[in-house]
């Protein structure tokens, strides 16, 4: 079960509110600060927005233990962030599928 699943239906779109009005604010700050049209904007605020989103839901792990199966980095199997900004979930190669 996801997060987001988790919580109730209003708690949801106030959530979804808030990230919609954070790409709103960002397309018109993107569009003023680097003189861009609205639809170069627009993909400008999406890409920061969607780092900020990972960042905010995507668990952080131990980087030396792998979030699927628990065990260590080894000679033959080695740990990979997942993940953007300053979060990420270390995955062996192979835990990467489940």
């Amino acid at each position: 079960m996801t997060e987001l699943s988790r919580e109730a239906p209003d708690e949801r779109t106030a959530d979804a509110r808030r990230w919609l009005r954070q790409f709103e604010d960002g397309t018109i700050v993107v569009q003023r600060v680097r003189n861009l049209p609205q639809t170069e904007a627009e993909r400008a605020a999406f890409d920061i927005v969607l780092v900020e989103f990972l960042n905010a839901t995507h668990p952080d792990t131990d980087p030396n233990r792998c979030a699927w199966c628990g065990k260590s980095e080894t000679s033959d199997t080695t740990l990979l962030p997942i993940g953007v900004g300053v979060r990420h979930t270390w995955l062996h190669r192979n835990c990467w599928a489940p």
